[in-house]
């Protein structure tokens, strides 16, 4: 139900005297929320979201199949297991809409605590998921083997050691304190400093084009450029001979929020289509 201008006003008033705060600024830009009013904001669209899943959630229980599902997909898991896993979910539930959002750590358990995501599949540093214990759960799914990969004709393609790589300028996704760390425990492996991370992005579409066509080096998921990956064109792999790491790519819930029939049914698709990934990489 919409509310008109001046009852929202009035609403508003209402909750500032209450609080005992100004929830409002008035400024040459117009009216803006304060501090105070943003924590209102936020808790005010978290409680909006849940009354939505409980409306898709009663709805389902009565046999309806509509509603939305909101998953936060990291590159790896939107490439491997969301088309399968989302295209058997539509057969189950053919009027569900499902949102798939472009999350990366730690954005991803922000959106996932806020409400805005039923879930998340990705990758949730293992340091991290002990500390978040009590407010998420993390289940492993698949891990990632991760390696260095360039444009096929950079200089350094046939690099062999870390060490050759020690002046090379890099590209990540997402903060440095996440998965793109290991590069970092890569580099002191071999005795050298902390690499040079030129570029920060948030999203793939964007590293593949640097990558592509610069000599930024990344150290990204080899499923990401194997075969059909949406980086196999125009990019190839700097072969090491040191052990390369891998992430751990997980199904992350909150323990306080339960999931409805149909986000329920999403997930049991995608850790489907995890096991036949983990069986189709030992065959």
């Amino acid at each position: 139900m919409e509310m008109s201008a001046p009852a929202l006003a009035k609403s508003l008033k209402a909750l500032e005297q209450e609080y005992g705060v100004p929830l409002l600024h008035r400024s040459v830009r117009g009216l803006q929320f304060t501090e105070y009013g943003q924590v209102v904001l936020k808790r005010a669209r978290s409680i909006q979201l849940e009354m939505i899943r409980s409306h898709d959630e009663i709805a389902q229980m009565r046999g309806q199949k509509t509603g939305t599902v909101a998953v936060g997909g990291s590159p790896v898991s939107a490439a491997l297991l969301l088309p399968a896993a989302i295209d058997s979910l539509l057969k189950l539930y053919p009027d569900v809409s499902v949102k798939v959002v472009d999350t990366i750590f730690p954005n991803s358990l922000e959106r996932l605590s806020d409400g805005e995501l039923d879930f998340v599949v990705g990758p949730m540093p293992l340091a991290v998921a002990s500390k978040a214990a009590s407010a998420f759960e993390a289940t492993a799914l698949f891990y990632s083997k991760l390696g260095v990969l360039a444009r096929a004709d950079h200089p350094l393609i046939h690099a062999s050691s870390v060490s050759e790589l020690d002046a090379a300028n890099w590209v990540i996704i997402g903060s440095p304190t996440g998965p793109s760390s290991l590069m970092e425990v890569m580099f002191r492996e071999a005795g050298l400093g902390v690499p040079h991370i030129a570029v920060m992005s948030d999203s793939l579409a964007a590293i593949g084009p640097l990558v592509r066509n610069t000599d930024l080096l990344a150290l990204l998921p080899l499923d990401l450029a194997s075969h059909g990956g949406p980086l196999e064109a125009g990019v190839a792999q700097i072969r090491l001979a040191a052990h390369s790491p891998s992430i751990r790519i997980s199904l992350i819930t909150r323990r306080d929020k339960p999931l409805t029939p149909a986000a329920q049914a999403l997930v049991a698709q995608v850790r489907r289509a995890a096991r036949i990934l983990v069986q189709n990489q030992k065959d």
